[in-house]
This record gives C-alpha cells, structure tokens and sequence, in this order.
C-alpha cells in the first residue's frame, strides 16, 4: 500500500521590487519665460494715434418777447479729437495659456528582469511506503498582479492649460496604458487598459515519486519592468500690453514648451515549471496518505536554488536589474 503525504508552498522572493530611478524633476515656468524673452526684445515703438468722438452740448438763453422771463436751450454739437500717441516700451504679458499641444509620444522602451523578486507556488509530497506512485499529472498556477507608474521628469506652470494624453502598450503581453496630462500643473496619470490588472500563470507538470522520497513540483514567475519615457510639446500664447498676442513676435518654435516623464508597466514573464526530487520527510509518515501540511515545510532554498540556477539570456534592449 502507498502512503503519501502532500504539502503546499506559496513563496515569494524576499528582495523588494525596486522603483525605477527617474531624473529629478524640473519644471518650465511660462510667465518667467516669456518675460525673459520680451525683456531680450527690448522696447517696443507702437503708435496707437487715433481720433474718438468729442461730441459736447451747447446752451443759448432767451430772454423772451413779451418779458416771460429768459428761456434755455441747448442742442448737441457733434465733434473728434485725437488720442493716443507714439509709446516705447518693454511689453508684458497677460493671459497666458497653452494654444495647442501634440498626443504624447512614447519612445522605445527599456526592458528589465526581475527574476530575484519571483513568486512561486509549490507542491510536494511525500511516498512513505517502499513502492512508486503512478505518474500524475499535476496542475499548478500562481497569480501575479500588474502595475504601472508615471513620473513628470519636466513640467509647465503659470499657463492656462489642456489636457494631452497618449497610450502605450507592450507589443504581444496585451499590456498597455494610457497617460494624460493637464499642463496647467502637469499632472499625469497612468491607467491599465481594459481588466488587465490580475494574471495567471499555469502550467502541468508530470509527477512520479520514487519509493522512500519526496518530490515537489512548482512554477514561478517574476516581475518584468518596461520603462518608456515620453514626451509632449505644448505651444503658449498670451495677450501683450501693446494689444498683440504673443504669435505676433514669435514663432511657433520659439512658443514651444516640453513636457517629459517615464511611464513604467510592470508584467509577469512567462511561468516556469519545475521538479525536485528529494528524500523522505519521515515526521510527515504517521499522518496519514495526502495530507495538507504548512507551507513552511518546504524549505524556500528549493526555490532559490531553481532561481540561481536559471541563465536568463536578455533579449535584445533588456538587461537584470541589480
């Protein structure tokens, strides 16, 4: 008679998944801007010379004929004058706000493994008696949870702004986000596509466990990081003192402010299936056949060792993450 013992493992690896280092963060003001390019103009010579109405009102009195007493009239008499005249200054701004703005582009992005962080789900169990089990076929699975992340790396204030967004996905994971900034503040958000935040990894993996031994079958996946910087240009206007806009002295390309930042996804790698024979845990004999025992049974050097061993060759652009 076969008398086995089973026992279940849930681990994770103990390093913390590290936070991607961004460049630190700097900002574009746009009144500060423009004030420094109309000081570099210099003063500005503009004529505003022009004629308004002057209309004014005249009165006559009228003594009467007949000794009524004087009577008053008046009538209006139409009229102009000019106003205005030549001024020579250094223009400010007001209302400043952002014309237009292009989607967010997002440039090719970087790859990490992160195989020291795995997570894993395992299996064991235990033939206490002196013949072999039949092979089985065992299901194991884990579940890994995905994320994203924005960082502004530079931003625009002091202009009234729009909203600009953009998506970015990882070609063939089913993987995307989307990023949208407001550039009053530059704010940005990040968002997982669809119902995309939970994914399972599963395989089936043949056991057979020899007489007087154990075997544990498993499966584990790990973080992969892919960072992506992006970035947006935002065109400003404003009202000038001389009753100009801005446009009216500078071109496009001297009104074109950036907006950069980094957007980080991070997905599970395919999951991998594994074996391990080893010998016989005899104080789990006596409990009976296919019994469930504490995680803590297993120990997690299994798990490590299956780690360490795996060469990860990184694909063209990815790399291990230290």
């Amino acid at each position: 008679m076969i008398r086995s013992v089973r026992l279940f493992l849930g681990c994770a690896g103990i390093a913390v998944l590290p936070s991607t280092a961004f460049a630190q963060a700097t900002t574009t003001d746009a009144a500060q801007q423009i004030s420094a390019m109309l000081n570099a103009h210099g003063p500005v010579v503009w004529d505003d010379t022009h004629v308004v109405e002057d209309d004014h009102t005249v009165c006559h009195t009228n003594l009467g004929a007949f000794g009524n007493g004087p009577a008053i009239t008046c009538h209006t008499v139409k009229g102009t004058k000019v106003v205005g005249g030549k001024h020579s200054e250094i223009l400010t701004a007001s209302n400043i706000r952002i014309s237009s703005a292009s989607n967010i582009i997002f440039d090719t992005p970087t790859v990490y493994q992160l195989p020291q962080n795995y997570i894993a789900q395992s299996f064991t169990e235990n033939n206490c008696d002196d013949t072999g089990t039949p092979t089985q076929q065992i299901a194991v699975s884990v579940t890994f949870t995905r994320s994203t992340s924005v960082t502004v790396t530079h931003s625009i204030t002091n202009a009234i702004g729009v909203t600009i967004g953009g998506s970015y996905g990882v070609p063939g994971s089913g993987v995307s986000a989307s990023v949208t900034a407001s550039t009053s503040s530059t704010n940005a958000t990040a968002s997982l596509a669809g119902d995309q935040t939970t994914v399972t990894r599963s395989q089936q993996i043949a056991m057979q466990v020899e007489p007087k031994s154990s075997e544990t079958v498993g499966i584990e996946t790990w973080p992969i990081e892919y960072n992506a910087t992006f970035h947006a240009n935002a065109i400003v206007e404003a009202d000038l003192s001389n009753g100009q806009e801005l446009s009216d002295l500078y071109p496009e390309s001297q009104r074109t402010l950036a907006i950069n930042g980094t957007v980080g996804l991070t997905d599970a790698a395919q999951a991998v299936g594994y074996n391990i024979k080893g010998p016989l845990q005899t104080q789990y004999c006596n409990q009976g056949a296919l019994e469930d025992h504490p995680a803590k049974a297993l120990p997690l050097k299994h798990i490590e060792t299956i780690v360490k061993a795996r060469a990860l060759a990184p694909e063209k652009g990815q790399g291990k993450k230290k």
